[in-house]
């Protein structure tokens, strides 16, 4: 019986529901010592201006704003000062939205209370995680991406990670190994994951984008 409801509860979802179940979290609280001296822990890169007249948190946040409401876009950051500094540079956000880790541990747990602290608002979220300090262009084809994938997702029930095909070998990021494409949705393409390597050494990142093979990479390059 209770297959039989769930099961149900699949088939009454339509196109566009996705829509009024969608949530964005941004992570706001790293040190951001690998730009250091210029980012310091009182300040760190999130809560620079390192580009435009704007902090990353202001644009991120601003990005998101785009397709989303305010009371669906939350924040995680590792402490009450960053809190503040947050609603001093977006006054907009609710302070409830914006949820203190009671411990710095890392972008793992912080994305597991974001979500837990959505999901018992909305049992039903699709939830956007990105971190404040990333730079996105163009922007409308960012969005019009995300908004595919959590359609996916929804429909689906299933775990999405955005990756860009990488252009030289890096140490610093995640990569995704791709498995069979198993969906087309207009220009974005849907592959089985078969594999994640975090920050694999310059040895490893040469052989995963396979420079001299004459054929696309396996790999994505985390976003």
């Amino acid at each position: 019986m209770k297959i039989l409801k769930i099961l149900s509860k699949l088939k009454m979802r339509g196109a566009d529901d996705y829509k009024n179940h969608l949530y964005a979290l941004i992570l706001a609280g790293g040190g951001g010592t690998r730009l250091w001296p210029r980012s310091r822990q009182k300040t760190p890169k999130q809560f620079l201006k390192l580009f435009d007249n704007e902090t990353l948190t202001q644009v991120a946040i601003r990005r998101f704003t785009e397709i989303l409401p305010w009371e669906n876009i939350f924040i995680v950051t590792v402490s009450s000062d960053y809190k503040k500094e947050i609603l001093k540079e977006v006054p907009q956000m609710r302070p409830e939205n914006i949820i203190v880790e009671p411990v710095r541990r890392e972008t793992g747990p912080a994305h597991a209370l974001g979500a837990l602290y959505i999901e018992s608002r909305d049992p039903d979220a699709v939830i956007m995680t990105e971190s404040a300090d990333r730079i996105v262009k163009p922007v409308s084809r960012y969005l019009e991406t995300l908004l595919k994938a959590a359609k996916v997702a929804y429909q689906d029930h299933v775990l999405i990670a955005m990756g860009v095909e990488p252009r030289y070998p890096h140490t610093g990021l995640g990569h995704i190994k791709k498995g069979k494409k198993i969906r087309i949705k207009g220009s974005v393409d849907f592959y089985k994951l078969d594999g994640f390597v975090e920050k694999p050494p310059i040895e490893l990142a040469k052989r995963y984008i396979c420079l001299d093979c004459g054929r696309p990479s396996e790999f994505f390059q985390k976003t």
